[in-house]
């Protein structure tokens, strides 16, 4: 017997419904709302346009037509010209002013993030079973890429590790 299956999204400005069917019966069923916090952010190749050391920050071209601003710590050490990877939700620009951006980039998943250039494995403090926190952690510890850093999502608490694997090698891939 042939297996039909139908993916069905709803996507709205404030939230994202999915559904999926096999054979006309419904058989899982996924919402989220989106919020300013929520929003995917982008990452851009940029190059450093101006520094301001007065205001601790620089101001990034990302090809937007208006330069990012990126605030500077003391261990940010830029050059005018110089290009810069950072990350921003594009949503948060306005008319008058720029993307605010971050040069510390995250790769979100359903269910991990990876931090490049970082390193340990943290799980969310909403997660209480411990026995659960070892077990996730163990297997952060085994799928996290050499060179990054981890953080294993609430969520998680309902995933399998074929799941958190697969998902750990699609964020490191992309």
């Amino acid at each position: 017997m042939i297996m039909e299956r139908v993916l069905f999204i709803d996507a709205q400005p404030d939230y994202t419904r999915a559904a999926i069917t096999e054979n006309g019966i419904l058989c899982e069923v996924m919402s989220e709302k989106q919020n300013a916090e929520d929003q995917t952010e982008s990452i851009f190749l940029g190059r450093v346009q101006s520094i301001r050391n007065s205001i601790h920050a620089a101001f990034i071209d990302i090809g937007t037509g208006q330069n990012a601003f990126l605030p500077l710590d003391d261990d940010h050490t830029l050059r005018c010209g110089e290009h810069i990877i950072v990350q921003g939700a594009a949503k948060q620009a306005t008319d008058s002013k720029g993307l605010r951006v971050q040069a510390k980039i995250n790769l979100p998943g359903k269910w991990l993030v990876l931090i490049p250039e970082s390193s340990g494995v943290h799980i969310s403090k909403k997660i209480k079973d411990t026995a659960l926190r070892e077990e996730l952690l163990a297997l952060g510890q085994e799928i996290c890429p050499i060179g990054f850093g981890m953080i294993i999502r609430t969520v998680s608490e309902e995933a399998s590790e074929e799941l958190l694997s697969h998902e750990a090698a699609a964020l490191y891939e992309h």
